[in-house]
């Protein structure tokens, strides 16, 4: 008799994050994908797994690894598989010069899936105990380490540099100034994510903080260096919550105007759960763009058509700046920076153009 499922996993407790399952459950596996999920799922299975007792859960995602296996790191899948992780991301082990032999040679012998930073320094971590990797600034070159962050796109989702004295130079401050500067020159350049390195910083954290930006990484920020987020007192550092609380008020207030607009159209979603819902740079790039590219050029000719009647042009400041915001986040939402800065642009342009219809019949009685 055939079996119903390649694999069943009995009796373990479910933890589902985007269902909000933590549940006993079964889970019976069909060519190598999720086929069910049950109580207890009736069936004959090719291989069964009591996981009584156990957690069963999707792979988990380690953040922050080195698996330049022989070179700078562990085996990935040694370190990882057995403890339920199945995609790691190797924080900058190869540099813009060594990621090559680390993409061709050391990541396609892992089953664990790999993700990277590359580092700014040329050598990586390969030579790290031996002599800092920036040390000597000429190892980070802005444009080397955006290419092979951009040629390795599928692959790659940022640039990391160590801030730290074993990495640009025993209190070399001038030399982790300047690191700190290319990364953040690189990372731009690449479009990716920033990762640094903060522990045994040289130069005071809020520096090092005031280069991020959303969705970079602060890492090694639990350390027992004296720049470190926790103070001595077991609390955030206060200059560290302030820089957290100046930077969510003013970096972030445009895209959170839109995305309220919007929620209270809608009704989708409340205020409070939009930092899950949104990357507030990427909706604000998609807002600056619509407005640059699309809403100007209207507007010239609209207000020109309007400015001889001030009950409309009165309406035209509120409707279509409110068209705008609101075409500019919803188009972005359901799509990419273009449908942003589309939506948005054709949201206000049909709004003036209402308006001035309304005003040239207005005219005509």
């Amino acid at each position: 008799m055939a079996s119903t499922w390649d694999l069943v996993i009995r009796g373990g407790t479910l933890i589902d994050p985007a269902q909000g399952l933590s549940v006993r459950r079964d889970v019976a596996f069909r060519g190598g994908r999720v086929a069910e999920v049950g109580e207890r799922l009736a069936g004959e299975a090719a291989e069964t797994v009591d996981a009584a007792g156990a957690l069963v859960m999707p792979g988990l995602i380690d953040l922050h690894a080195h698996v330049y296996h022989g070179v700078a790191g562990l085996h990935a899948d040694r370190a990882s598989l057995a403890h339920g992780v199945t995609t790691v991301v190797d924080a900058g082990s190869a540099g813009w010069r060594t990621f090559g032999a680390f993409r061709d040679y050391v990541i396609p012998t892992y089953r664990s899936r790999v993700l990277a930073f590359v580092h700014l320094s040329a050598t990586g971590l390969v030579m790290n105990r031996i002599v800092p990797e920036l040390a000597d600034m000429r190892f980070a070159e802005v444009e080397e380490a955006a290419r092979a962050a951009k040629e390795n796109a599928g692959l790659v989702i940022g640039v990391k540099v160590r801030i730290a004295n074993g990495a640009t130079g025993t209190g070399d401050t001038a030399n982790a100034r300047e690191a700190l500067r290319r990364a953040r020159q690189a990372a731009d350049l690449a479009g990716g994510r920033l990762m640094v390195h903060v522990s045994d910083t040289p130069i005071p954290l809020p520096e090092i903080l005031d280069h991020l930006r959303s969705g970079d990484i602060a890492t090694h920020a639990f350390n027992g260096n004296a720049e470190r987020i926790i103070g001595a007192d077991g609390r955030v550092r206060p200059e560290v919550r302030a820089w957290g609380e100046t930077r969510d008020t003013q970096g972030n207030l445009l895209p959170k105007l839109a995305l309220v607009l919007v929620g209270m159209l809608a009704g989708a979603f409340l205020p409070q759960h939009m930092p899950e819902l949104f990357d507030y740079n990427r909706v604000r790039s998609a807002l600056a763009k619509s407005l640059l590219f699309g809403m100007l050029p209207v507007v010239g000719i609209q207000w020109f058509v309007l400015r001889r009647d001030p009950a409309i042009a009165r309406a035209w400041i509120i409707l279509v700046p409110l068209a705008w915001i609101i075409g500019a986040a919803a188009g972005f939402r359901y799509g990419d920076y273009f449908a942003g800065y589309t939506g948005g642009a054709l949201m206000g342009g049909l709004a003036g153009l209402l308006l001035v219809l309304r005003s040239f019949l207005s005219r005509k009685r």
